[in-house]
């Protein structure tokens, strides 16, 4: 059964004080091939936010928040 989620990005400066706008977001997908799937572009509001983008999720039993090590799908990607 395939599900639904949200994501929605929130960027800031100076240890999450300063909202930083109009930042371009994309959300990927990583394909069993190693390419990526590009899946949404957004661009920060004055609240440092993006909108919604809705995504296919895992069934919840694939993660396990009390883990320390996260699946990859929920690992942050930074670049500097």
């Amino acid at each position: 059964m395939d599900t639904q989620g949200t994501v929605v990005v929130r960027l800031s400066t100076s240890s999450a004080r300063i909202p930083l706008q109009g930042a371009t977001v994309t959300i990927t997908k990583r394909l069993p091939n190693g390419n990526a799937q590009l899946l949404a572009v957004r661009v920060t509001n004055f609240d440092g936010l993006t909108d919604p983008v809705a995504i296919e999720t895992p069934p919840m039993a694939v993660c396990d928040g009390r883990k320390p090590e996260l699946p990859e799908y929920l690992r942050p990607l930074r670049r500097h």
